[in-house]
């Protein structure tokens, strides 16, 4: 029974989130209520939303503790941003409010690992944010937008430490792989904007999943 209320709420989520990821503009004004529809998008945007939290609540033997809730806001998030920002190249201060406000909620009823959690968000922003300075004053370009560094510091404060730091060094690789198949396929140009969410999306959810998996295998081969 628990099961459908999962891939319901899913539903309900990806339902809002579909029709903002379809209307969201530049200036991130969107709607939620209001139906539209993109074969392909909505299709993959209602299948994130329902069968990984479906699969999360498998993993965390059909339990809403508070790590499955933290994975979901965290899935929600991920599947918005990959979107809007391969579209728009920016990512909505809504979105990342909202996920920030139930990160802190989760928490409260977290208290062992709050530490843990806030360490971590400051250490996704912190990371980001240096290399936005860095850019600005040495290379004297945008290297990466605020978008990435709040987007990263939510993604912090909901996966932990040991997992944004996986998370962080993945993005990069998975980054530079991407802009190296643009530039051969020459859909980008040397020196031309990317869009970086979706990399630190692809990071996310890899560790979301595998991250035991990975960190087990590294410590194997030290």
């Amino acid at each position: 029974m628990e099961i459908f209320l999962v891939a319901a709420v899913g539903l309900l989520i990806g339902y809002i989130l579909n029709n903002y990821i379809l209307t969201v503009d530049e200036n991130e004004k969107g709607e939620i209520f209001k139906p539209n529809f993109d074969k392909t998008k909505t299709i993959i945007i209602l299948a994130w939303n329902v069968l990984i939290p479906v699969i999360l609540f498998k993993i965390y033997d059909g339990m809403f503790c508070v790590d499955f809730f933290r994975s979901v806001i965290l899935n929600a998030l991920c599947s918005a941003v990959f979107f809007i920002d391969f579209r728009l190249h920016i990512i909505p201060n809504i979105l990342n409010l909202i996920a920030f406000i139930l990160g802190c909620i989760c928490l409260f009823f977290d208290k062992f690992w709050f530490k843990d959690f806030i360490i971590a968000a400051m250490i996704g922003l912190a990371f980001f944010l240096i290399i936005i300075i860095f850019s600005k004053l040495v290379l004297k370009k945008d290297g990466m937008g605020l978008g990435d560094a709040k987007f990263m510091c939510v993604v912090g404060l909901l996966s932990g430490i040991v997992n944004t730091i996986g998370t962080i060094f993945f993005s990069f690789i998975f980054g530079s792989i991407g802009a190296l198949i643009m530039l051969i396929s020459k859909k980008k140009v040397m020196g031309q904007e990317i869009a970086f969410g979706p990399y630190i999306v692809m990071a996310t959810m890899l560790f979301m999943f595998f991250g035991s998996y990975i960190l087990t295998w590294y410590f194997n081969v030290l």
